[in-house]
């Protein structure tokens, strides 16, 4: 099932690739959420289960419709929670939202958030509002002021939404600053790694002197993701030709020899992982809302 996995990820050459991580994907954005009821470290939970969670705050430089549309517009498969407790100029929620649903339909799937009313006839006409009247799927979920629970309330939505689509584990695209060497048959291997995830990572070998059998186990691989150190155990699981280089990919064995990382470096590496995708994404969205703000003022 792994090596069936990986054999459809690498078909594409790596230059197509690097945008198309940002882009592809289903993407989760919190719209102005109540961050005392969901904290921002729920995303890293989340993302470690492989929900990968955003959030989108408003702010006096860039309309937050704009933002949503600019979302909607850059990104491939998009799951849209907004709290609709939260005041936002120039939007009234029930109306925004049934028009953006309608009009997205097809490509955008959208839930709400409120806080729990204490009037049961209150959430029931909510329900009614969203979920019959603006028809939307993804829910219309009550939050309350116990965090653990909202935290396993959202994790139940995101599993019921299927928004982590295919993928158990996130990869994070690597740039120089994240390399490799190991000694096989006396000699030494040196690579740039490309990606990674909790299980398994593609390289390009720098300096390669001989090849390695396919299925063959390496023992201490020296990694080095950002500055941080590792050793692991590799084993060879697919080799793609990509024009100039070839790509190897490594799946991790623990030190039982499972399928995986041994647990004190998987933890370290998902934080890692963590942080490498939602900067690039993060940068990209900077990017994105820099640029809708530029277009808007030029317009006026």
């Amino acid at each position: 099932m792994m090596l069936s996995v990986l054999k459809a990820i690498y078909t594409m050459a790596d230059s197509e690739k690097k945008l198309d991580f940002i882009r592809n994907g289903i993407k989760t954005f919190f719209i102005v959420p109540d961050v005392t009821l969901i904290p921002e470290d729920y995303l890293e939970e989340y993302f470690s289960l492989g929900y990968e969670c955003y959030i989108i705050d408003d702010d006096p430089y860039c309309p937050l419709s704009a933002k949503i549309e600019g979302i909607i517009a850059a990104f491939k498969d998009v799951i849209l929670f907004f709290f609709i407790d939260r005041k936002i100029q120039g939007i009234e929620w029930p109306t925004y939202i049934r028009s953006l649903n309608k009009k997205y339909k097809s490509k955008v799937r959208i839930g709400v958030l409120y806080t729990k009313r204490s009037n049961s006839p209150d959430c029931r006409k909510l329900e009614y509002e969203y979920l019959w009247d603006s028809e939307l799927i993804c829910g219309c979920i009550p939050l309350e002021y116990q965090k653990k629970h909202n935290f396993l309330l959202i994790k139940k939505v995101l599993y019921a939404n299927q928004a982590n689509g295919r993928r158990k584990n996130i990869r994070a695209i690597c740039g120089s600053s994240c390399y490799l060497n190991f000694v096989y048959n006396e000699y030494i291997f040196k690579a740039e790694i490309r990606d990674v995830s909790i299980t398994h990572f593609s390289c390009v070998f720098t300096q390669k002197p001989c090849e390695i059998p396919l299925y063959e186990k390496i023992q201490n691989i020296n990694i080095n993701i950002k500055g941080q150190h590792f050793n692991v155990i590799g084993v060879q699981a697919l080799k793609r030709n990509l024009g100039e280089e070839e790509l190897y990919v490594f799946l991790f064995r623990t030190n039982e020899d499972r399928n995986g990382l041994n647990q004190n470096i998987q933890e370290k590496m998902k934080t890692i992982i963590y942080e490498m995708t939602t900067e690039k994404t993060k940068d990209f969205l900077d990017k994105l809302f820099l640029s809708i703000r530029k277009r808007l003022k030029d317009k006026n």
